[in-house]
């Protein structure tokens, strides 16, 4: 009996110490799952004070210079250039301003993808109704897996979960919401560095088509089509690199040009009629332009674009002197950084 007794004993000690343990880990659990409900409940709350107007305007620090088009005036801009570096290397809409009259931005980011652009266009013209999209062709050839897998799924939390996007709004929310300082580059980033190409600067000619991943291709047609629908034609533009492009891509950009009937510059195939060399052009051995060869080509597109879509001059217009101010200020900015040792 007392053996029975000590038995049942220890059976009942066992049964309540495992009960407790089975208490302790829902009590955990409940704990989890509550601090999880309360923080998602908060983000929503502060997003709706943080979150910007337009999906896009806020961005992380790669693409804060080309997300400052959304602090320009409303419909001021004419042309817009969307692509990747060589957009932001390769053209300054300040040299186009300074020369031509007309307005444009390059709304570009480094590795941008086309499903970035895609996304970043539908924000841009919920403010603004370029003249002409002028869209870079490069970035349907950007295959590094790695790149690509981050940009998709950074886009992918940042749509769900828009405030680890826009940290930058914080500071605009505890500035009490001054406005920042229009880019006066707009979006252009200037460099002075000179690195030759020294490679075989003539390709092979040939009839094969590079094939276009179907994620780059079918986003890149999606604007195509999003500007036909709001009536803004498309230029398709590839800005001289001599390191990654060659024949078979230029052939995959001309099928598509010639499938939604849109003009393609392949900028590598003019070079001498715009004096581009690659020995004094490049930052990079090929790859981006600097400063001289942004020159070059931004005076090359500024009197194509206003001779085939007719941009007319906005200097003297009361609407436009911002774009004198900052003219300005980009014209100090770049004698100080020609001139800096």
């Amino acid at each position: 009996c007392i053996i029975s007794s000590r038995l049942f004993t220890e059976i009942s000690d066992g049964r309540e110490i495992m009960d407790q343990e089975k208490s302790n880990r829902i009590k955990i659990i409940v704990k989890i799952v509550s601090f999880v409900l309360v923080t998602i409940a908060l983000i929503g709350v502060v997003t709706l004070f943080l979150h910007p107007e337009h999906a896009a305007r806020y961005s992380d620090e790669r693409s804060v210079e080309a997300n400052r088009i959304f602090d320009e005036r409303e419909n001021s801009i004419d042309v817009i250039f969307l692509g990747h570096s060589g957009v932001y290397s390769g053209i300054s809409p300040m040299e186009i301003y300074k020369k031509y009259g007309f307005t444009s931005y390059d709304f570009s980011q480094a590795r941008q993808l086309p499903w970035e652009s895609l996304e970043m266009l539908k924000a841009v013209l919920k403010v603004q109704k370029p003249a002409v999209l002028v869209l870079e062709t490069d970035q349907l050839f950007y295959d590094a897996g790695k790149n690509i897998a981050e940009s998709f799924g950074r886009s992918l939390v940042h749509n769900f979960v828009p405030i680890l996007k826009n940290h930058v709004a914080w500071k605009d929310w505890f500035n009490k919401g001054k406005k920042r300082e229009r880019s006066i580059t707009k979006g252009y980033k200037f460099s002075k560095d000179v690195k030759p190409f020294k490679g075989n600067k003539n390709w092979k000619p040939t009839d094969k088509a590079y094939k276009i991943k179907k994620s780059h291709l079918g986003p890149f047609k999606d604007i195509c089509d999003l500007c036909k629908e709001n009536d803004i034609p498309v230029l398709l533009l590839e800005v001289p690199s001599t390191k990654k492009w060659d024949y078979s891509k230029f052939n995959a950009v001309k099928k598509i040009s010639e499938e939604k009937r849109l003009p393609f510059i392949d900028m590598n195939q003019i070079l001498e009629e715009f004096g581009f060399d690659w020995e004094t052009d490049s930052r990079d051995k090929g790859d981006h332009l600097n400063y001289s060869g942004a020159v070059k080509v931004s005076d090359y597109l500024g009197k194509y674009l206003q001779d085939t879509y007719g941009l007319v001059s906005r200097k003297g217009d009361e609407k436009y002197a911002s774009w004198e101010e900052d003219l300005c200020k980009y014209e100090k900015m770049i004698e100080r950084e020609v001139n800096k040792k």
